[in-house]
């Protein structure tokens, strides 16, 4: 049934192949608390029975377990003490063996929506009101969304972006990576990512027919399970497919490396992709994992977080900069503009509220900027009074 789900569901309605995931891991969860406790949650629902209560209270302490916790032989349902409200209250929030309480809340989501699809299923066979109390109450054990309060994410300041620039080039004497390939591809990866602000995954999935020599731009497509991708985990594209315009130099560098160390690689002629490994694995796309491993290897020589999202983030910067630079006095119309030009190279909807998270970073500066002002207006005037 998990398949059938998945299928009719999630891939229909265009989910991200990251996000199929995510649902399914939470639904093999759901089969492991059935099968371990001998509930046949799954057959049950779908002859029209509902879970109890104790069942719904073990499931949700279930799915909120670490692989460390769901390890041990966890308690019978039928078995389960009492709990009144007090004693309810003085549990623990989150255990060491707890996972995070977004993960617990989004599996208590995702199991919650597989469990109402069951029973739409089983439509005429369940009793309504029945299924609709059950949903509830589970639905209530999910709880009301958080805010983090962890620090946001930033983009790189300028000294750091230059310091990245430089020992990013290929004939850079402190490039941390061996081998002239190595390095001319991923020289190439930071640049681009870095002057075009698209994610990892799009980066990964670029095919060299993508790239437009003539028009200077390079095309983001959307390929769920694309045949030509063998990658155990495949890159995917979050935002929507857009053409982006790059830098002529920057053309030059990705020419570059397509006619000398791609070239070179004799399993690169048997896919499409741009980036390719060197060394172990030779010639095969690149993996999601050796491009963090590209900036974590970079990360100590610019002194900065940097992952390939934190270049995401050092773009909506500069544009902000540049915006910032190019009009002297923001009008509401100029400001709309500034958010669907963004909006549009980001690959974002044009509702989305994207920009506000990816812009935080140059608001803290401004806000920081006019209070430095007017603290000196305020000195200035005391001064004069005196």
């Amino acid at each position: 049934m998990p398949t059938v789900y998945a299928t009719s569901m999630l891939r229909n309605a265009n989910k991200a192949p990251k996000t199929i995931e995510a649902h399914l891991r939470a639904i093999a969860l759901f089969g492991e608390w059935s099968s371990k406790l001998h509930v046949s949650a799954e057959r049950r629902l779908l002859k029209g029975d509902v879970l109890s209560v104790p069942e719904l209270d073990s499931l949700s302490d279930y799915l909120r377990l670490k692989n460390e916790g769901r390890g041990q032989d966890r308690q019978k349902t039928n078995r389960r003490p009492h709990c009144g409200i007090e004693a309810a209250r003085a549990r623990p929030k989150q255990s060491a063996s707890a996972v995070a309480r977004c993960t617990a809340a989004n599996r208590l989501r995702y199991v919650r929506d597989y469990i109402v699809w069951l029973c739409g299923v089983a439509k005429p066979r369940a009793d309504a009101a029945a299924v609709s109390t059950m949903i509830a109450s589970l639905t209530a054990r999910i709880g009301a969304k958080q805010r983090r309060v962890q620090a946001y994410k930033r983009g790189l300041p300028v000294a750091a972006r230059d310091g990245l620039l430089a020992v990013s080039r290929a004939s850079h004497p402190e490039n941390p990576f061996r081998g002239k390939s190595t390095r001319q591809r991923n020289e190439v990866l930071v640049r681009l990512l870095y002057e075009t602000g698209m994610r990892r995954g799009e980066a990964l999935g670029i095919k060299i027919l993508d790239l437009d020599m003539f028009s200077q731009t390079v095309a983001i497509h959307r390929r769920g399970n694309d045949p030509d991708d063998r990658r155990l985990d495949e890159p995917n594209a979050k935002c929507a497919a857009r053409t982006i315009p790059i830098s002529e130099a920057l053309l030059l560098r990705i020419q570059s490396y397509i006619a000398t160390a791609r070239r070179a690689e004799v399993q690169a002629r048997k896919h499409p992709y741009l980036f390719v490994s060197h060394g172990r694995n030779a010639g095969r796309p690149m993996s999601l994992r050796t491009a963090n491993y590209v900036f974590e290897q970079l990360q100590p020589l610019v002194g900065e977080e940097l992952t390939p999202h934190t270049m995401r983030h050092t773009w909506n910067d500069r544009f902000s900069e540049l915006v910032d630079r190019n009009t002297a006095t923001k009008t509401e119309r100029s400001h709309a503009e500034e958010e669907r030009v963004r909006s549009r190279l980001m690959g974002w909807s044009a509702r989305s509220q994207m920009a506000a998270v990816y812009t935080r970073r140059h608001v803290e500066h401004k806000s920081r900027e006019a209070m430095m002002n007017l603290n000196q207006a305020i000195s200035c005037e005391a001064d004069g009074d005196a």
